[in-house]
């Protein structure tokens, strides 16, 4: 028996299958990447807000100079406690196929010194 046709057509019809599966998988990928980046920036700009006693005008100009794409949603500062919670809205790569033309990502660190919590960097 000839199976030529019938591998052919197989692979035809897996092929969508796997292309999907690969943009799923570039998609949450490149998710995980800026979400990591967002966070590993809140946490330094929380560090250098704590250390260097910023007031909320300088922490939105280092916020600026980190990336000018994020956006500040909430941020608390006073003599005890420091809260900042960021935005960033990201294009998807291959979420237009199923009509996702952006994700927005949310990062929130905050630092309290009441809780005993030690200065970072000492």
């Amino acid at each position: 028996m000839n199976n030529k046709g019938q591998a052919l057509i197989f692979f035809v019809l897996i092929l969508p299958l796997l292309l999907l599966l690969a943009a799923y998988i570039v998609d949450n990928t490149y998710i995980a990447y800026n979400t990591n980046k967002l966070n590993q920036i809140n946490k330094l700009i929380v560090k250098d807000a704590v250390i260097n006693k910023m007031t909320k005008e300088e922490i939105k100009e280092y916020v600026e100079k980190n990336d000018k794409d994020i956006k500040i949603d909430f941020m608390f500062v006073s003599s005890d406690k420091v809260e900042l919670t960021l935005k960033k809205e990201i294009k998807s790569l291959f979420g237009s196929i199923i009509g996702k033309d952006h994700y927005t990502l949310t990062s929130k660190e905050s630092f309290d010194y009441t809780n005993d919590d030690f200065p970072p960097y000492q």
